[in-house]
């Protein structure tokens, strides 16, 4: 099978209306090229460690690829990119899922459902207790996860919700040579990350009543 045909599989597999972040759909590839390699004829990904989890830069231009094709459908309007199938997508996600053994087909669905319903930094340290070679060691992830509990306040500065876009917009849209825009991948992430996290910490303010 083809990578489009297994990104697909996994997208559609989660239904139509499933919405991916950047995290989540790396995370969900890596998932199925690690746990079911045989059944796509894999491993098809080159899944480097990240401070988020693995990270292979190329998938996002599958996805880009993808969305030129019109098979899915990629929507830039909040602070990060946002992924989810079209109806044609859908269908041809759907029968790359027919065509592998009933048993991975099984285990793409739970992959996809499993991340979807995590938070950012819920599966962040799933995916880090259960493959830590996947991840970088690095003081970003150390404090944030243990910390993030008891992160009772935090200045969240107007600018950085639209950082991730900017970066993304400045170095994915100018036809810039693949290396600087890895670079922009692994910022553009992190941009994105960050305001993540300061949004979690204050709905956990907003729900404990500003203690």
């Amino acid at each position: 099978m083809e990578r489009c045909d297994i990104v697909l599989a996994a997208m559609a597999s989660a239904g139509s209306r499933a919405r991916f972040d950047p995290v989540k759909i790396q995370n969900v590839l890596f998932l199925i090229d690690r746990e079911v390699p045989e059944a796509i004829g894999g491993p098809l990904f080159d899944f480097r460690p990240h401070d988020y989890g693995p990270l292979d830069p190329g998938l996002f231009d599958d996805l880009d690829r993808l969305a030129e094709r019109g098979s899915v459908v990629i929507d830039d309007a909040g602070p990060y990119l946002v992924y989810r199938v079209s109806e044609e997508g859908a269908r041809a996600g759907r029968a790359a899922l027919r065509r592998m053994p009933k048993r991975a087909a099984r285990f793409v669905g739970r992959a996809a459902g499993w991340a979807l319903s995590q938070s950012f930094w819920g599966l962040v340290a799933a995916i880090h207790r259960g493959y830590p070679e996947t991840a970088l060691d690095g003081p970003a992830l150390r404090a944030a996860i243990p910390g993030h509990a008891r992160s009772h306040v935090r200045a969240a500065h107007p600018f950085l919700a639209g950082m991730a876009s900017v970066v993304g917009a400045f170095f994915g849209r100018r036809g810039l040579p693949r290396g600087p825009r890895d670079d922009a991948t692994v910022l553009e992430s992190d941009w994105w990350a960050v305001g993540d996290d300061i949004r979690h910490a204050l709905e956990h303010v907003n729900s404990a009543g500003g203690r």
